[in-house]
């Protein structure tokens, strides 16, 4: 694909940087490159494009200008000549990659950090923010290069209005949407003597060779620039180069070059339509360069040029390639073009004179139709120096906010070379530790689909090599991705059971049964996770162990009955986290948290609302999409303590806050959706919304019941908060029968003597005070209080 700097080294110029400031107030362009020296104009397009910034932005939502067509016919260009004639029309211009799975997500990460928000938060939380700040710069401009399909980049598309988007697209699905399709044909035959013309070669003197030439390539630009350079770089005449490519008559396309289509506006979609069926989809085969003849001609530039197939299109890090040159290149004509900086600047030289890469030394592009042949005629082992010097230099802790920059910068590289290592069969250790740390930074940043992807690749990888430690931690974070998706608990377990099977060093076992023991937890089998973790510590106990393996004992201690266990266990993690790490770290924040719902459980609802109050204001200052969901843990659980305290108004704004943050959560957590509304209930209970009450909690059990055998141990959370709602409705027999079903679904659940019981038979007593039912009023909270004294023992 083209590049926001490919045109600047092919066509003169300088691009912006990348980091240039923004909110100057001035008019700017912020990250798309500078005007060309050579431009083979496209009058219709930029006729369109001129007339469609004319218009006045939509206040309501963002207007839609596609350029459709095929590989190599220049969508990119000409997004980016588009672009550059209309800046004045723009206070903000923003070029954003969508070739790649990921590609969107981390040029959104950039976009945010130009924006001076905080791209540290939660995905759905930044994107909601992005769209005011954008609103902030005045009248934008947005470019969405090579957008495979509208599905791909629906979550990405402007959700307000106040700017424009350009988008170019191979796909045919944006008929309805867009506002005007603008279909990219062949270049006319007289740009095709022009564009020669501009390389110093005589096309006038070779009328008839360079129409056969442009005949040859079906008009393609890309091919077409690429026969000018070889032209101009080997002095050769167009006869000599049309003879030199040995054409089948047979072979060329039948399209006129002259036939361009012309855009259209497309209100209704049935104009695009016909623009898009019009458009060409296919160009003849005949390369435009013998890359086999290039690299004998040329092996270091060719080396070169390959290891730079091996990386992703875009912004090919050279700096990183020329520091780990001495390590990984080897030997042969790679190692020669790397061997010293003239040696490099020659290799660059002869590849930015054949129009074969593009960029500055730091920031190089590839073409696709580029990469796609040089490929082919690479070799294993330039793929494996290309995941051996991403590995030596890929950042490995995603919790540091400031290497993230780097990591979006590298993570595109490292996937593509790594995902192509594979399919040689190469370096499959060093791929897949690669793999893993990738899959890390994205786990953190929630992009939880790519992250599970990334870390099955690597079991992979580490199985081929028997590699039974750094497999069991691709299973194991595997695991707690397919945790946090929520969507398939029975595949979270496997992975996790499978990590701890494989599992030989202690750190990796505690990983892989901490894995295993929060999804037992979220399938309502606490004393079993509990088990699972206990075994896995030495005799020691939790003395020195990992503050995540502390903090889920309590929390499965607390889960399991065992309220004296978890609000000792909890209380020492607190003051052994706040001497490591302060009183102000996040981890004290979690620890906060658990030891706030303990005390909540004993009703000491004064002491539960400081701890949790302090854990959420952690939570709240800290970064990373992890931080976002303990925050949302810590609002829930004191929003309940404060309904208690008789504060139902102020629990309300918060639990509203959290169940329209989880359901407009992109990876929906569907029992975290029905958690929250049972919760939610008991406030609007408080505030007398009795109907809206009942409705969260028939939400609640719905999900829950949904879910199966993983949700039937938590559906007693809804119905022992039904039986008091229907009560105060009014219903008051339907509320008893809801309540004892409550009481023997939590015996049968959890025992009976575990805290959900006592929760049951306080909701049992509330039903029978209303029924007036005094003497079976009292025996339920005398049973409820007997269980909590119980439970305070062990």
């Amino acid at each position: 694909m083209a590049t926001g700097a490919q045109i600047t080294v092919l066509f003169g110029g300088k691009p912006a940087s990348h980091d240039a400031a923004v909110g100057t107030g001035a008019r700017r362009v912020v990250n798309m490159p500078a005007p060309s020296a050579v431009f083979v104009d496209r009058k219709e397009l930029l006729a369109d494009f001129a007339s469609f910034s004319k218009q006045a932005s939509s206040p309501v939502r963002a207007r839609t200008f596609v350029i459709y067509g095929p590989s190599g016919f220049g969508k990119s260009r000409g997004a980016y000549a588009c672009a550059e004639r209309e800046f004045g029309r723009y206070d903000f211009i923003w070029l954003l990659d969508a070739g790649h799975d990921e590609a969107l997500g981390l040029a959104f990460s950039r976009l945010a950090r130009h924006l001076g928000l905080d791209e540290s938060i939660a995905w759905d939380d930044l994107r909601d923010a992005l769209w005011p700040a954008l609103a902030a710069t005045g009248r934008w401009l947005l470019v969405y290069d090579n957008v495979p399909d509208r599905d791909a980049v629906q979550a990405f598309l402007p959700r307000s209005g106040g700017g424009d988007v350009i988008v170019t697209t191979q796909g045919t699905d944006w008929q309805g949407y867009a506002d005007v399709v603008t279909a990219v044909g062949p270049l006319p035959l007289k740009e095709s003597v022009r564009l020669f013309q501009d390389f110093g070669i005589d096309s006038e003197a070779f009328a008839t060779e360079t129409a056969a030439i442009a005949k040859a390539f079906g008009g393609r630009p890309l091919d077409m620039l690429q026969a000018a350079s070889v032209m101009r770089a080997e002095q050769r005449s167009p006869r000599a180069y049309l003879a030199s490519l040995a054409l089948d008559a047979e072979n060329l396309p039948e399209r006129d070059p002259a036939a361009t289509p012309a855009s259209v506006a497309a209100p209704g979609g049935a104009a695009g339509a016909a623009a898009l069926a019009s458009a060409p989809l296919t160009s003849v085969a005949t390369p435009a360069i013998d890359y086999d003849d290039f690299r004998k001609a040329h092996p270091g530039a060719f080396g070169l040029l390959a290891l730079f197939c091996w990386f992703g299109s875009a912004d090919i890090p050279g700096d990183l390639i020329r520091r780990q040159a001495p390590e990984a290149a080897g030997d042969g004509p790679l190692a020669a073009a790397l061997a010293d900086a003239a040696s490099w600047d020659e290799a660059f030289r002869i590849l930015t004179e054949y129009s074969l890469i593009s960029g500055e030394h730091d920031q190089i592009g590839v073409h696709d139709g580029v990469r796609a042949a040089v490929r082919a005629l690479s070799d294993s082992a330039t793929c494996a120096t290309a995941v051996r010097m991403l590995a030596a230099e890929f950042p490995r802790d995603p919790t540091d906010t400031t290497e993230w920059a780097l990591f979006d910068s590298l993570a595109p590289h490292a996937t593509q070379a790594a995902e192509s290592a594979a399919q040689f069969g190469v370096e499959p250790a060093a791929r897949a530790g690669l793999l893993v740390a990738v899959a890390r930074y994205y786990h953190h940043r929630d992009y939880l689909d790519r992250a599970a992807d990334l870390f099955r690749q690597a079991a992979i990888g580490y199985q081929a090599v028997n590699d039974s430690s750094g497999e069991s931690r691709a299973h194991a974070g595997l695991s707690r991705v397919l945790f946090n998706i929520g969507a398939d608990m029975t595949a979270a377990e496997d992975e996790a059971r499978t990590a701890l099977s494989l599992a030989t060093e202690h750190a990796d076992r505690c990983a892989a049964a901490l894995a295993l023991a929060q999804v037992l937890r979220e399938t309502g089998r606490f004393d079993e996770g509990h088990e699972v973790l206990t075994a896995v510590l030495p005799s020691a106990g939790l003395v020195g162990q990992a503050s995540e393996v502390c903090l889920e004992l309590a929390n499965l201690a607390r889960r399991s009955g065992r309220v004296g266990t978890a609000l000792r266990d909890t209380k020492a993690v607190v003051e052994a986290m706040a001497r490591e790490y302060g009183v102000g770290h996040p981890s004290t924040g979690g620890a906060l948290r658990q030891l706030g719902m303990a005390l909540a459980d004993v009703q000491r609802y004064d002491e539960a609302r400081v701890a949790l109050e302090h854990s959420l204001e952690l939570f709240t200052l800290a970064t990373g999409s992890d931080s976002q969901e303990m925050s949302l843990k810590a609002e829930e659980s004191l929003g309940t303590v404060l309904v208690r305290l008789g504060r139902a108004d102020e629990a309300l704004v918060m639990l509203d806050h959290v169940v329209t943050a989880r359901e407009g959560a992109t990876d929906r957590n569907l029992p975290n959706i029905a958690g929250a509304k049972a919760r939610r209930s008991d406030a609007r209970r408080a505030t007398g919304a009795l109907d809206e009450a009942l409705a969260d909690v028939e939400d609640s059990i719905g999900i829950f019941s949904d879910l199966g055998s993983d949700g039937r141990a938590y559906l007693t959370m809804p119905l022992v908060r039904k039986g008091p709602v229907l009560a105060d409705l009014g219903r008051v027999a339907e509320g008893e029968s809801v309540a004892r079903e409550a009481v023997a679904l939590s015996e049968e659940s959890h025992g009976e003597e575990h805290l959900l019981v006592a929760e049951a038979y306080r909701g049992l007593a509330e039903v029978l005070r209303v029924k007036g039912d005094v003497d079976g009023a009292r025996a339920a909270s005398e049973r409820a209080e007997e269980i909590v004294a119980d439970a305070l023992q062990r």
